[in-house]
């Protein structure tokens, strides 16, 4: 699958209302904005494949990037334009469903991209001055980052620990399975199910992922990649992926 251009949405004054309050939150919250770049990053990679637990349909062409940290829900609103452009509405913090009134926002914002995608497209300065402004919401994030190895170190964790999330989910679905019917198979708890299905969980066992393997007729693969140049070399983790017999 082609990898999806996204960009965040801009209001008419030039402002951009997830950019503010992604560095809002970077700088209130630094797990939480990991979190939040991790999913755009899966986004960006998967596209309209992207599902729960990390994205989700709310409705009329409107989705949400599904985040949290302990009790409290981060939610980024967004739409497609086209096949492979999904743009950033808004990001807003909740304790419940998305209320009605931030989805008519970001239909809203929709109806308004759709009639001008120039106007309603965020762009700025590269931080290296020869090159034109971007409108990848990748490098802008890279530039709200900045040389915080912390925060990029959580971000490839909490990529990996959606992607596990989302493949249990996924094979246990087409399975045709609860999650009490699979955690007897497992033999474990309908709750230890649910924490593996859960893209905050940070608990994975080697063992575990095997057990959940084996009962949905799948195996795990462990392998080590390659660390990308300017990625954090900070407590290495070895990449696990699960794949059919």
């Amino acid at each position: 699958m082609p990898i999806t251009e996204v960009v965040f949405y801009q209001e008419a004054d030039g402002h951009s209302p997830v950019v503010e309050w992604l560095e809002e939150l970077s700088s209130k919250d630094a797990t939480a904005y990991a979190k939040c770049v991790a999913v755009i990053q899966r986004l960006e990679a998967d596209g309209h494949a992207l599902r729960r637990p990390t994205a989700d349909l709310l409705r009329d062409g409107i989705y949400e990037l599904r985040v949290r940290k302990g009790h409290v829900n981060y939610r980024i609103l967004y739409f497609f334009h086209g096949r492979n452009v999904a743009i950033l509405a808004h990001g807003i913090t909740k304790e419940a469903e998305v209320p009605k009134v931030e989805i008519d926002r970001a239909l809203r914002r929709k109806k308004a991209f759709e009639a001008d995608p120039e106007q309603h497209t965020y762009r700025e300065s590269s931080t290296m001055t020869k090159h034109p402004k971007t409108s990848s919401a990748t490098k802008i994030l890279d530039r709200i980052t900045g040389k915080r190895p912390e925060i990029r170190q959580a971000i490839e964790e909490h990529k990996l620990n959606s992607q596990i999330a989302e493949m249990i989910l996924a094979a246990r679905e087409r399975a045709s399975l609860t999650q009490t019917q699979l955690a007897k198979m497992v033999g474990t708890t309908q709750s230890a199910i649910s924490r593996l299905e859960d893209a905050d969980y940070e608990g994975h066992s080697l063992t575990m992922l095997q057990k959940v393997a084996e009962a949905l007729d799948q195996r795990v693969e462990v392998r080590f990649v390659a660390v990308k140049s300017g990625s954090p070399r900070r407590r290495p983790t070895s990449r696990r992926t699960a794949a059919a017999k």
